[in-house]
This record gives structure tokens, C-alpha cells and sequence, in this order.
């Protein structure tokens, strides 16, 4: 059971289906999933940081130019990341 603050959590309304509402949760799978905000700094693949530039529904774009080795690994500036690939390790930048 899946309990509730201020926000309304979403139930699965079809058989294995995912529904994003914006109280900043998905439910998948069985499985609720936190998701980040506009801001936040998160943690995906192999210890990569970035700050959430955007959010959409199954997935976020994500600035990797705050670490400090970013040029030297050769990455893009910005990188999209599903919800179910990431943990936010900081509410805001």
C-alpha cells in the first residue's frame, strides 16, 4: 500500500502499464520511482553526475558538465537518463 502526503499517487490503471502524474512519482512494474526535478543533482551509470535541465515523461535531460573530469571522458554536455537509471543525490544545485 502505498501511502499518501500532499500529493495524489497514481495507481496502475492498466495491466503492466506506467502512468506519470505530477506529483513527482511513477509507478512501474510495481514499483514507485522518485522522480527528480528541475535542478536536482543525480547519480547514474557507473558514479556520472549531472543537474536535471529537464523532465519528461520517462526520462530526464541531464547536464554533465559539473563534474570535474567531463571533458577527459569525452561526453556530450547534455545526456538523457530514464527514471528507473538514476537516484537523486541532491535536492537542488
Amino acid at each position: 500500500m502505498i501511502e499518501r502526503a500532499d500529493t495524489h499517487i497514481a495507481l496502475l490503471l492498466k495491466e503492466n502499464t506506467a502512468k506519470y502524474f505530477q506529483t513527482g512519482f511513477m509507478i512501474k512494474e510495481r514499483k514507485l520511482v522518485k522522480i527528480a526535478k528541475v535542478g536536482n543533482v543525480i547519480e547514474f551509470k557507473n558514479g556520472l553526475t549531472g543537474i536535471v535541465e529537464k523532465v519528461n515523461e520517462n526520462s530526464v535531460i541531464v547536464d554533465v558538465t559539473i563534474m570535474d573530469n567531463y571533458r577527459d571522458l569525452e561526453l556530450d554536455s547534455l545526456t538523457v537518463v530514464n527514471h528507473k537509471n538514476y537516484k537523486i543525490i541532491r535536492d537542488s544545485y
